[in-house]
């Protein structure tokens, strides 16, 4: 049950991964460790990315690889409160510089208190979790636009290209609040809009929710990391992105040299637009209504610790 987590005597994700870090063999250690430095270095080479690298040097972010996370089917993950991010090692270099971007504006998320690890229900972490996303998807893009700008050869996968084409139908007749950001904004409303992203974060969400109302229990296999990102752990109380008060909400979208920031002066509301805050598919719509109704049945208000990032 959902609330028997909450009364274990749990460590915080950083101290089991550190453990598991410190057994192994000390090749891997030094393997892992030059291919990470590369993969710095080449996200460096872009001017989002040598922003993004100073942040995390002047921060103290952590990267790790992992050998496990394909089986999750993820391009990496972040703990909030540990500082660290985990990437997919067998991803190829080139995909792991997006990954890498990806990941660490989640880290960048996670200093701020935008991801949310206290839950107050299903709508507002569907919200919160869809929006974080959409913004760490607007950094992966920005890079990537910068990447193969810098190497043409490149070929992004079917999501990122989409994001790119987007961009450049925008660059054509772009507002004046929109020059320069028209990237940042494809990404962002790329994740809503192009393959599943939407879907499976929106699934991954929904299976928090159910768990967090009993519905179902959790099952570590849907999350076989080599770090345990799906076993019980500590985390610090964040009550994440705020998604109801849009002054509050647009702190979201701010570089990572705090100067810019591509959400502010947008002339719609987001918050108010159904394809970011419902148009669910099918599927979910039927799990979030047996989750509104358990909820509703409940009549529970109070915002509840989330024993792990499921």
């Amino acid at each position: 049950m959902a609330q028997e987590h909450l009364q274990k005597n749990l460590r915080t994700w950083k101290e089991n991964a550190d453990d598991i870090f410190a057994a192994q063999p000390e090749d891997r250690r030094v393997y892992d460790a030059a291919r990470i430095e590369k993969i710095k270095a080449m996200l460096a080479e872009t001017p989002t990315g040598a922003e993004i690298i100073k942040w995390t040097k002047e921060n103290g972010i952590d990267i790790k690889l992992d050998y496990q996370c394909e089986e999750a089917g993820a391009g990496g993950y972040y703990i909030p409160g540990s500082k660290t991010v985990c990437l997919n090692a067998h991803l190829p270099d080139e995909r792991l510089v997006m990954a890498l971007a990806h990941e660490l504006r989640h880290a960048w998320q996670g200093e701020k208190g935008f991801c949310p690890t206290m839950y107050k229900d299903v709508h507002t972490y569907l919200k919160q979790f869809r929006f974080i996303e959409a913004d760490a998807a607007a950094i992966e893009i920005q890079v990537t636009s910068e990447w193969v700008a810098r190497h043409p050869d490149f070929k992004p996968d079917p999501f990122r290209q989409a994001c790119l084409d987007l961009a450049e139908k925008q660059k054509q007749n772009a507002p004046e609040v929109l020059r320069g950001k028209e990237t940042l904004w494809a990404g962002f409303c790329g994740f809503f809009t192009f393959g599943d992203r939407k879907n499976f974060y929106d699934g991954g969400s929904l299976y928090t929710a159910e768990i967090m109302n009993d519905i179902v229990e959790f099952d570590g296999k849907r999350a076989p990391t080599e770090y345990g990102a799906g076993k019980d752990h500590k985390l610090p109380p964040f009550d994440g992105v705020n998604v109801e008060d849009a002054a509050q909400f647009v702190k979201l979208g701010e570089g990572f040299n705090g100067k810019s920031n591509y959400l502010a002066g947008l002339p719609v509301d987001i918050l108010g637009i159904e394809e970011f805050t419902g148009n669910l598919s099918s599927g979910n719509q039927k799990r979030f209504d047996a989750v509104r109704e358990a909820e509703s049945h409940a009549g529970t208000t109070q915002a509840r610790p989330i024993p792990r990032m499921m």
